[in-house]
């Protein structure tokens, strides 16, 4: 009856040896598992960070540049800002004692064409399309005619290249 208690034992702790065995495998299966998962949540979390970080240094460069890009825009035209540029050229005619007439505003692929007739003495036109060559935009004076009948003029076609459409 001895040898019936001892396989039973032995059985009982063979069958416990290898629930164990197989508890164990299973939970080092699962750790792996969630190793691999914390792994990969990790990663994301970095290239969120790295992301929140980059998003966080471009508003700060933003910041820093943004006067310097302020100006940097004072030399293009836009639609809202055509006006001011006519502005700008009539004040430098009347500064030069010039009779200006801006003809045609016309857009062009290149960016926005001007025909201008201007009137006044030979010094003062010749002053005044030196200004335009001049002026503080990216600008093209493809035609200059001058004539003098009773007095000076002149046909200015100006082609304004730093236009923002």
């Amino acid at each position: 009856m001895l040898t019936f208690y001892r396989q039973k034992d032995f059985l009982i702790t063979l069958t416990l040896v290898i629930i164990f065995v197989i508890l164990t495998v299973g939970l080092i299966f699962w750790l792996q598992t969630e190793a691999v998962t914390l792994a990969e949540t990790t990663t994301t979390l970095s290239t969120f960070k790295n992301g929140s970080d980059q998003a966080a240094q471009l508003s700060v460069l933003a910041k820093q540049t943004a006067s310097s890009r302020e100006i940097i825009n004072t030399y293009f035209v836009t639609p809202e800002t055509v006006a001011n540029f006519i502005g700008e050229i009539e004040s430098l005619a009347t500064s030069d004692k010039i009779n200006l007439t801006v003809n045609q505003a016309v857009a062009s692929p290149m960016g926005l064409d001007f025909n201008l007739y201007a009137e006044g003495s030979f010094n003062n036109l010749f002053n005044f399309i030196q200004l335009l060559d001049r002026l503080p935009f990216n600008v093209k004076l493809s035609k200059i005619s001058l004539a003098h009948d009773a007095g000076w003029s002149a046909v200015i076609n100006l082609t304004l290249i730093s236009f923002d459409k």
